[in-house]
């Protein structure tokens, strides 16, 4: 099923680069991405996607790619295999720490102001995109009082970008508002969810695909995702869209924790609808 073999893992920070280039390199459309998030989700949960009722298996039936990624930096950038410092690696394109490092070192942490930006946030201050929508379940990205995206959320006022940060109750509370923002006419050039299914699941019973539980949850969010790429396919104006859909996961699990190195931890996977270069 993968494109590459575990030894040719390519770093979550690869993610950021895939996407910017999708929006600078667009021609004759209008570029479009959906970012759907797994979180918690190791890369072994594939095995488990169904043949029916999958967003992944839709994405690759139709001529897309699914890649072994590595979360946790490389070896002068070690950092924990957790929420925050996953998602900050793909929406930066940098790891936590050295030069141009992303700060994000462990959840409960601003990502400092000054760091690099967002992808989002990014491409609303090229000119590229014109709205971006960041849905999330977890406070800890937007809502307590040590939200990770709390400067960027100053950041993009300041700057008067049309970025929406929204945290629902709930994944489906969170599935519900990213339906509705992917069919509506003007909706946001960029889209994120983060579904906690399978962090919730391993944080409870165990991660992998021993537990039932777990596997059932990763089932759960792969039926939500190909909602979202209906979703994405049924609208209006899709024939002049160019879309760029990625499924993905911030980091994988042992027991029932996750944060260190080991290899079931690191393991995590990007699938894109696309053949995107590596």
């Amino acid at each position: 099923m993968y494109a590459n073999a575990v030894r040719r893992s390519i770093p979550q920070t690869a993610l950021y680069g895939i996407i910017l280039d999708h929006f600078t390199q667009a021609k004759g459309k209008t570029p479009k991405c959906l970012i759907i998030g797994f979180d918690g989700a190791r890369a072994d949960a594939l095995a488990h996607i169904l043949p029916v009722e999958s967003g992944i298996q839709a994405l690759l039936e139709g001529g897309g790619k699914a890649c072994r990624m590595y979360a946790g930096g490389n070896r002068g950038s070690r950092q924990l295999t957790d929420t925050a410092p996953g998602w900050a690696a793909m929406l930066t394109g940098a790891w936590a720490k050295g030069p141009g490092g992303n700060g994000v070192t462990s959840n409960d942490l601003r990502k400092p102001a000054g760091t690099p930006n967002l992808v989002m946030t990014e491409l609303l201050e090229r000119g590229t995109a014109k709205k971006s929508t960041f849905i999330v379940s977890w406070k800890g990205h937007f809502a307590n009082d040590a939200a990770t995206y709390h400067y960027d959320i100053l950041h993009a006022r300041e700057k008067n970008l049309n970025a929406e940060w929204i945290t629902r109750e709930g994944d489906a509370r969170v599935i519900r508002h990213t339906l509705d923002e992917i069919r509506a006419v003007h909706g946001a050039d960029i889209v994120m969810a983060i579904l906690e299914h399978c962090d919730s699941a391993g944080h409870g019973s165990g991660y992998g695909n021993r537990n039932p539980k777990y596997v059932e949850a990763f089932r759960a969010s792969d039926r939500a995702a190909l909602d979202m790429i209906r979703a994405v396919e049924a609208r209006p104006g899709y024939d002049s869209e160019d879309w760029l859909i990625l499924i993905t996961s911030d980091h994988g699990g042992i027991g029932t924790s996750h944060g260190s190195r080991r290899a079931a931890c690191r393991r995590v996977f990007f699938v894109a609808n696309k053949d995107v270069d590596m």
